[in-house]
């Protein structure tokens, strides 16, 4: 499945997302609630400016992850040769950077 336009992530179903990695592999899931705060607040324009630059965020895992849009604004970062240990300051970086 090809990226999604918006975003230039993969979705949930791209090849290379391994059958029933959800269960299996250490992976960190974005909240949406404070994207639909922004998107209630502005327009739906400001919106998708938003997603692209979470997503661009996300291209840019390091540690091994990889970036996938879960959902229309969810995203899930997968990281399939790392412990739920290793992969955690990896993704507290990631939070990091966007909260900021």
């Amino acid at each position: 499945m090809p990226p999604r336009e918006l975003t230039n992530l993969p979705s949930r179903g791209a090849r290379g997302a391994p059958p029933g990695w959800a269960r299996t592999y250490p992976s960190g899931n974005g909240r949406r609630r404070q994207f639909q705060a922004v998107n209630d607040a502005h327009v739906h324009h400001i919106g998708d400016q938003v997603l692209k630059l979470v997503a661009a965020r996300l291209a840019a895992i390091e540690g091994g992850g990889t970036s996938y849009r879960y959902g229309g604004e969810e995203f899930c970062v997968l990281f399939s040769d790392r412990t739920l240990e290793q992969s955690l300051p990896h993704l507290e970086r990631l939070r990091k950077d966007i909260e900021d």
